[in-house]
């Protein structure tokens, strides 16, 4: 009888580390815009293979999978991987939640661009801080889509330079969606811009 109340208690005090134990690399990790695109940046080199949720479609163009980083606010989070001649290119993509007035869909293309423009990402490199560079743009109405562009700055870094991150701003009728992306620009440098030199 005693040796059993030991299992038990012994059972009981380790219950809590083997719970944290299975849940320290969870499924999904929830995020900010700065920490989503710090980890994203750092993955790009590695075509994200670590973000790889469940494969969601695979197309002869790209193949797409869940991504297991999710932006805070965001409704949907996904990877795609191109292949193109020359080159692979990679882009994880956050859409928020789509809404009917534009008025509320223009304050958050505001409020993400300036989000991403006072951004600091500091983990890449030692001692160097990265920031988004990338002028305003205004949304209009008019427009079926809007966007802006940032690159990754300073530029010194070449395993970084195609990097770029966009707000998108689409109507779909009869709703604005706001969607933003990091990605790889393809032919820029690396092996496009190699063989286009030679």
């Amino acid at each position: 009888m005693k040796m059993q109340y030991l299992y038990v208690c012994a059972a009981l005090l380790l219950c809590p580390f083997i719970s944290l134990a299975q849940s320290a690399e969870p499924s999904t990790l929830n995020v900010s815009l700065t920490e989503a695109l710090e980890r994203v940046v750092s993955e790009m080199p590695g075509r994200m293979v670590n973000l790889r949720g469940e494969l969601l479609a695979n197309n002869p163009e790209d193949v797409d999978y869940a991504s297991r980083l999710v932006l805070s606010g965001a409704e949907n989070c996904m990877i795609s991987v191109f292949n193109t001649p020359g080159d692979t290119t990679a882009c994880w993509k956050a859409d928020y939640p789509a809404v009917d007035d534009f008025g509320a869909a223009k304050k958050l293309y505001r409020s993400v661009y300036e989000a991403l423009k006072s951004a600091r990402i500091t983990r890449l490199h030692p001692g160097v801080v990265y920031k988004l560079e990338g002028d305003f743009i205004a949304a209009d109405e008019t427009k079926q889509s809007n966007s802006i562009e940032f690159t990754l700055g300073p530029g010194d870094q070449p395993e970084f330079r195609k990097i770029r991150v966009q707000i998108l701003m689409s109507y779909l009728m009869p709703t604005w969606k706001l969607t933003v992306q990091v990605y790889e620009k393809p032919g820029e440098l690396g092996m496009g811009s190699d063989e286009a030199a030679q």
